[in-house]
Parts: structure tokens; C-alpha cells; sequence
């Protein structure tokens, strides 16, 4: 979406250029609101690398591991691997 100019901003023209449009001006709210966000910290990829020398995905999981967002893998959890 195309930006408005807000405060000292000055939005480039490079994505109005590309045909992205907006139905109506952008309506920016510059009030501080007071809001907590939990953090639960995980791991996303781990694991051994596999036998091959080829490239490997990483995105689905394989026996040496991979992709694995589970935010129950925190400090003092052990994960086996086969070898």
C-alpha cells in the first residue's frame, strides 16, 4: 500500500510505481498506548547435518531435525537425534 507523508516522512513513489493504490488516505495514530506483550522465546531450526553434501531443505523436519518452531523445546530439554 502506497504511504501517506507523516511527520518528517517522505514515502518514495516505488510502490505507487509498481500499480499498488489505496482507497483512502492512511489515517496514522501517533498516541502512545500502553500494551504488554508476552514473550515466549523458541527455537526454530536444529539438529545435525545430514550425510549428504547436496543443499537440504530445512523447512520440513528429517531425521538429523530442521524446521522446529515447538515452544515447548526450551532450556533443559533433551532432543535425540538418530546418528
Amino acid at each position: 500500500v502506497p504511504h501517506d507523508a507523516h511527520g518528517s516522512t517522505m514515502p518514495s513513489s516505488a510502490v505507487a510505481d509498481m500499480g499498488w493504490t489505496k482507497s483512502a488516505p492512511i489515517t496514522y495514530m501517533d498516541d502512545v498506548v500502553a500494551a504488554a506483550v508476552p514473550v515466549n522465546l523458541h527455537v526454530g531450526c536444529m539438529g545435525l547435518p545430514p550425510a549428504s553434501h547436496d543443499s537440504v531443505d530445512s523447512i520440513p523436519p528429517m531425521p538429523t531435525g530442521g524446521n522446529l518452531d515447538n515452544k515447548r523445546i526450551a532450556a533443559g530439554t533433551t532432543m535425540y537425534y538418530p546418528v
